[in-house]
């Protein structure tokens, strides 16, 4: 493992990340697959002579010395040739291998000619020697780290050009499986080594993760009878639950069945699969036909397993220890597999109240004990690493913004691993080389035993500021922080569709120099690699890792998102490198506070007596003007500004890295939401708002402007159309008449009133329904008088 800085060494520590085969694998597995194949070839040969063959003949024992078996009848036995031997079939043949067209094949083979039966012979050889040599080459063979998957039960997988190595964390223990590389074109070779060729189970009393016992898988197939006996009363299947019509109306299932046999033949098992299986209809599944064994044991499902091509007739009903779904390119692991003729529904007009019928269940592979086989780290002694000892001070250059140069990456890890001399073969020599970020996978996939050690440096895990004086005048200008970050966006063209609809187009030609922009900005993250010469050591090769990230860069983006205002010189600037989840992180509870200890305004001037008021005083209660008094807060000259933020961000998926590059300008916003329950009082409030606000007097007449904008000191309220009689209503009661109020419902209001008569109002109350009349957007249109759109004729 790397050390924690600069210099120090690197050794043990949580899980192998670098792990080899090591032991008398060859000379063990040799010997014991030359006997088995020739004691096989024997078998068949004598069943083809007639002669039985079979259990009575020599056996091999734990050590390949052959052995005489006593003669008793066989809970199971070995048919043949392989390709029947691993169940192999062929579209034109029934899918039990026990069908009387089978016996007649095997009855004509027992007739064929010895050529023919020699041939057999020698491909069932070449199958055994092809997994032998598949199995031996993972002898001392190094597996690096590759992922770690999390479902059901978490997997942690190693790999190496050999094969593989996959530890399984389970409810129940943990368990090693070993992979051998299977040949890329198919085939029986090919079947048996996508299962598992050994597997180590680690007990719970057991020290570490590695102390346990290996077994080997050899590749021996036996069919063993069984009795599948249904339970309880026949219901519906999923068939004619779903509607299908023909030889489905009618059909039933059980919900419950039963699996029995001797206890000779469950030894074969690797788990024992007797019990009782419930339905469990509503778990998905192939067919909806997904059962689970009822106790209180391990977990055993009993489903129908569909292959992803090939014809369904040759698809079994399996038994597993997980139902979930595999990915592609994986393979499920089963315990055993029913005839592919079974299935657990029948079909017909008189289906059958109960079932039980002799099957011939299937079992993959042979689990022979291993002692000599072993699963060890490899130690790292000179691998180090190094972090930055502070955060790094960044500032945008402005030479490189005058001369439109992209803002330079700084590194923030590096590290030195040893590597073997298969290792080194894959790195480049001397120079370095950039591994591109989002292109380069299975480069990463390669040197992810070495990444998923680098641990995220905790000093740049916090806001860190930056300085870009000259990306902020540039930006406050009205221009791009930075044309190579953060390229101008084209501008738009406003022009009449053909149904007299008007849309927005960029321009062509800065789009397309905008687009270019884009792909030419500086990546987020960069990674590059050598091989050089470990100082001191002969030939040996030191794997050299750079991890540099760009800030400023994406800062840039961040501070282009931002629209321009606000106080612009109390812009910052800031970044931080964190761990990216995929996950959505979770949010405090939504709290709202309470004003009940804020202090109550007094009332408005005029909601008290006063020299010609019309009506009754009408106040203010205690709840509102405490509301009133935030209120008034919030229109303070000194009120507090609002943060507006803009965050880019940018990952790193081979670390989990994920930088931040955040943009935060203050603006004054004086306002705020009043959202008291119904019936509070919340026109009221705000009338008091108006009149408790201080109003300039009137001003004279102003000269005459170029850009035709009047101020008045009015307040505008915008309003649906069947309040527009509430609000003067509201205000004549509360201010007794001191307030002048002018109400704008239709385009004839705005025609009726001058100018005059708008400088002289309070309250301005205006319909929402009139600012989107076309009427009210052709006077806009007049007054600002701007050039027409260009039609798309």
């Amino acid at each position: 493992r790397p050390g924690a800085a600069e210099g120090e060494d690197g050794s043990s520590g949580g899980l192998p990340k670098l792990l080899h085969l090591v032991s008398g694998l060859e000379s063990k597995l040799e010997a014991r697959l030359a006997s088995l194949a020739e004691t096989l070839v024997r078998r068949l040969d004598g069943r083809r002579r007639g002669g039985g063959g079979g259990d009575d003949d020599e056996d091999e024992d734990e050590e390949g010395a052959p052995r005489r078996k006593a003669k008793a009848k066989p809970a199971a036995k070995k048919v043949g040739p392989m390709d029947r031997l691993l169940g192999k079939k062929k579209k034109a043949e029934p899918p039990t291998p026990l069908s009387p067209p089978r016996r007649a094949d095997a009855a004509a083979a027992r007739k064929s000619p010895p050529r023919q039966r020699d041939a057999a012979s020698s491909k069932d050889e070449a199958l055994w020697r092809g997994w032998a040599a598949a199995v031996k080459a993972l002898e001392r063979e190094r597996f690096t780290y590759a992922e770690a998957t999390r479902g059901e039960s978490w997997s942690v997988t190693f790999r190496s050009e050999k094969g593989r190595v996959v530890m399984h964390l389970g409810r129940e223990c943990v368990e090693w499986l070993a992979y051998a590389s299977p040949p890329p074109q198919r085939g029986v070779l090919r079947e048996l080594l996508l299962q598992p060729v050994a597997r180590m189970r680690v007990p719970a009393s057991a020290a570490g993760l590695l102390d346990g016992a290996w077994e080997l898988c050899l590749p021996v197939l036996r069919q063993v009878p069984v009795t599948v006996a249904s339970v309880g009363e026949p219901v519906e299947s999923w068939q004619a639950s779903i509607g299908l019509e023909a030889e489905w109306k009618g059909s039933t299932r059980f919900r419950s069945w039963r699996v029995e046999m001797a206890d000779s033949a469950a030894r074969l098992f690797d788990v024992d699969v007797r019990g009782e299986y419930e339905l469990l209809e509503k778990c998905g599944g192939a067919m909806n036909c997904l059962h689970r064994r009822v106790g209180d044991g391990a977990p055993l499902f009993l489903f129908l397993d569909p292959h992803r091509i090939g014809a369904a007739e040759h698809d079994s009903v399996v038994f597993a220890t997980s139902a979930e779904r595999v990915g592609y390119g994986e393979t499920r692991r089963t315990v055993a597999s029913l005839d592919a003729s079974w299935r657990p529904w029948t079909s017909g007009d008189s289906p059958p109240a109960s079932r039980s019928e002799a099957v011939h269940c299937i079992v993959r592979g042979a689990w022979a004990a291993a002692p000599k086989v072993s699963l060890s780290p490899v130690g790292y002694e000179g691998a180090k690493h190094a972090y930055p000892a502070a955060p790094p001070k960044l500032a945008l250059d402005a030479s490189s913004r005058a001369s439109a140069t992209a803002p330079a990456a700084v590194p923030v890890v590096r590290c030195a691993v040893p590597l073997s001399e298969e290792e080194a073969a894959a790195w480049p020599k001397g120079e370095w080389e950039q591994i591109a970020v989002s292109k380069s996978r299975r480069k990463f996939e390669a040197i992810s035993w070495i990444t998923e050690r680098l641990d995220l440096p905790p000093q740049i895990s916090e806001w860190t500021a930056l300085g870009a004086a000259d990306a902020f005048a540039a930006w406050s200008a009205g221009g791009s922080p930075c044309e190579v970050c953060a390229p101008a966006m084209p501008k738009l063209q406003w022009a009449h569709g053909s149904r007299g609809q008007v849309s927005a187009l960029e321009d062509p030609v800065q789009a397309g120099a905008y687009e270019q922009a884009l792909k030419r900005r500086p990546a987020a993250f960069g990674v590059k690699q050598r091989a050089a010469p470990a100082p001191g050591v002969g030939s040996a090769l030191l794997g050299e890792l750079e991890v540099s990230a760009n800030p400023l860069a994406l800062a840039m983006r961040a501070l282009a998102l931002v629209p321009v205002g606000g106080d612009t010189a109390a812009a910052e600037l800031s970044w931080r490198i964190v761990r990216h989840c995929d996950t959505k992180e979770g949010l405090p509870p939504l709290t709202l506070s309470s004003n009940k200890h804020d202090p109550a305004a007094p009332q408005p001037p005029h909601f008290g007596p006063f020299k010609g008021r019309v009506g009754k005083v009408l106040a203010l209660r205690p709840e509102q003007q405490r509301s009133l008094s935030w209120m008034l807060e919030q229109e303070e000259e000194g009120a507090a500004p609002f943060i507006e933020e803009e965050v880019a961000e940018a990952t790193l998926p081979a670390l989990n890295w994920r930088l931040e590059a955040r943009a935060r300008v203050p603006r004054v916003v004086r306002g705020g939401v009043l959202a008291d329950e119904v019936g509070y009082g919340k026109t009221v409030i705000t009338v008091a708002l108006i009149d408790a606000a201080p109003r300039e007097p009137l001003p004279p007449p102003p000269p005459l402007r170029r850009d035709g904008f009047i101020p008045l000191k009015a307040t505008l309220v915008l309003a649906p159309s069947h309040l527009l009689r509430q609000w003067p209503t509201e205000v004549e009661r509360f201010t007794g008449g001191a307030l002048n109020t002018v109400v704008l419902a239709t385009m004839a209001d705005v025609n009726k009133h001058s100018v005059k008569d708008l400088e002289k109002a309070d309250v301005v109350v205006c319909a929402i329904t009139l600012l989107r009349n076309d009427l009210y957007f052709e006077r806009l249109g007049a007054l600002a008088r701007p050039g027409a759109p260009p039609h798309s004729k």
